[in-house]
């Protein structure tokens, strides 16, 4: 979904909305991430 919105967001010539959605991806991600590792060190500890 995210990637499609940048896409079609490239798509329509509007650099806003692209910078918007790859923001929001980047941040989506980020957020995976820390996730992802919070999650492995918890279960590595117990």
């Amino acid at each position: 979904e995210e990637h499609d919105a940048i896409y079609q967001a490239i798509r329509a010539g509007d650099p806003e909305a692209a910078a918007h959605a790859a923001a929001t991806h980047i941040d989506n991600t980020l957020d995976d991430y820390r996730r992802e590792i919070q999650q492995r060190l918890f279960r590595s500890a117990g």
